[in-house]
């Protein structure tokens, strides 16, 4: 349930192709198809927080309706300004899980440490999410509610 209300708390704009997150820290769509584009602020802090590992990149997708299979694989890209991609991880999610009737999102974590992330003259660093197709499904046509944020973890001070 908490998973959930997180979700819901973080999508925010709805019914567009690309979005950037108006508090730099979210970038969210709602009932969209892939593939997307989402653009999240880069503030020195963070950029610090990245290069050094303590800040990952969260992409949390929910499908709108139900998979009981693994899905075909996605791919996140990183757009740089003059509209080149590097493809910095392929992923697949498991099959869904419902609470209540409803989908869960589920959540994948990336270290970018190591990766030249250059903020576009917004401060703004773009990631485009895609989804390859499965030639006996149309999986990736599925409406999906995505969203990308920072994500600080957390140090343990002792082990």
């Amino acid at each position: 349930m908490m998973t959930r209300l997180l979700f819901s708390a973080l999508v925010a704009v709805a019914g567009c192709n690309s979005c950037s997150a108006s508090d730099q820290k979210v970038a969210a769509l709602q009932n969209i198809r892939l593939p997307v584009t989402l653009c999240l602020g880069l503030d020195p802090a963070t950029e610090a927080g990245v290069s050094k590992g303590n800040i990952r990149l969260q992409i949390q997708i929910r499908n709108q309706q139900a998979s009981n299979r693994y899905s075909s694989a996605f791919q996140l890209f990183l757009v740089r300004e003059g509209g080149d991609r590097l493809l910095l991880h392929s992923f697949g999610l498991q099959p869904d899980r419902q609470e209540q009737g409803s989908v869960l999102p589920q959540q994948v974590q990336l270290t970018l440490q190591g990766q030249q992330l250059i903020p576009d003259s917004q401060g703004q660093v773009c990631f485009e999410l895609t989804q390859g197709s499965v030639s006996e499904s149309a999986e990736h046509l599925v409406p999906k509610d995505v969203a990308i944020r920072w994500n600080p973890i957390q140090i343990s001070s002792g082990s």
